[in-house]
């Protein structure tokens, strides 16, 4: 008998305890309910996220359009608290490997959510436009302006790597016009020094979005060298050819004055010269004469003539002298 009523007490203790946790079982899950309920949500503007890409770029294509997607939603159901950790990480995936050719495609997104305890409800969006391209390559020459040089100096650039190769798709690609360097004078240092390079359109305004164009390299390879600017007029005259038998008759050039850099160390002529090669009328492009010492800019480097000529009038003093 006094066995009997001693396991009643402990009885009652286990009943106890098995009834407390049971209530602290309750108590969290309603606290859960009310701090971490099960809630149902949109979210707006995924990412989609492409698969396959390398396959396709083996197939030499790419894709093009990706801005031109519109915005991607689902609507999902799960916790507040994974909500809360993982709706960034939420995208839309879309596989690109079964494209084999240049084209629109329709293609199936797949919504990826980095947990199983979230899940998807409904998805608000049908299937995703995306558009392959050939992937095109071709070379093209970079060229450097300059900003902020005083009026009293000239920079001149050798470029030792002028041609860069570019490869993208083929409606990028074709976009493109040339490329260009600018260097500013506060950086400007005499010597070897790169450049980065942007690349151009049609009307020279710089590419700034472009979605595939790649480059082996985005530098080039400069020498800079640095001089003092100087403004020359220009005279023009007829080669040794025909300048004994021909005169010029409207001899202004367009322009008649251009800026030139003076080597440190060279005296700067008072005139520079244009030699005419030809008594040929017409309107026509001539080079400067080259001078030692002196840098004539590329783009100064030639001017317009209208070219026309006379024969010289003949001498009657000196026929006479040479018949007697």
């Amino acid at each position: 008998m006094a066995d009997s009523n001693e396991t009643k007490p402990q009885k009652k203790k286990i009943r106890t305890m098995a009834l407390s946790i049971l209530l602290a079982v309750i108590v969290w899950f309603m606290v859960m309910s009310l701090t971490n309920p099960t809630i149902t949500v949109t979210l707006t503007n995924l990412k989609v996220r492409f698969v396959g890409e390398a396959t396709l770029r083996d197939r030499n294509l790419t894709v093009t359009g990706r801005e031109n997607i519109p915005p991607l939603s689902v609507t999902v159901r799960g916790s507040r608290g994974d909500l809360m950790n993982y709706m960034d990480d939420v995208y839309i995936q879309v596989d690109l490997s079964n494209i084999t050719d240049a084209g629109t495609y329709s293609l199936t997104g797949k919504p990826v959510i980095p947990t199983t305890r979230i899940g998807v409800e409904k998805e608000n969006y049908g299937n995703i436009t995306v558009n392959a391209e050939k992937i095109v390559s071709k070379e093209t020459e970079v060229k450097v302006t300059y900003t902020g040089v005083p009026t009293d100096k000239l920079v001149r650039t050798d470029i030792k790597n002028p041609v860069v190769e570019i490869s993208g798709a083929e409606s990028e690609i074709n976009e493109v016009d040339g490329a260009q360097a600018v260097i500013n004078w506060q950086d400007v240092k005499e010597g070897e020094s790169k450049l980065e390079y942007a690349l151009i359109n049609s009307s020279g305004a710089p590419i700034t979005e472009n979605e595939t164009i790649e480059s082996p390299r985005s530098e080039i390879d400069v020498v800079n060298r640095i001089y003092d600017a100087v403004t020359l007029p220009i005279d023009v005259k007829l080669s040794d050819s025909f300048s004994e038998g021909y005169e010029l008759d409207n001899p202004d050039p367009e322009p008649d004055r251009v800026k030139v850099g003076v080597e440190d160390g060279a005296a700067a002529p008072e005139r520079l010269t244009v030699t005419i090669p030809t008594i040929e009328s017409g309107e026509k492009e001539f080079k400067i004469d080259a001078v030692e010492g002196i840098y004539i800019p590329a783009d100064s480097a030639a001017v317009k003539v209208n070219v026309s000529a006379h024969e010289k009038p003949v001498d009657e003093n000196n026929e006479e002298q040479n018949g007697d």
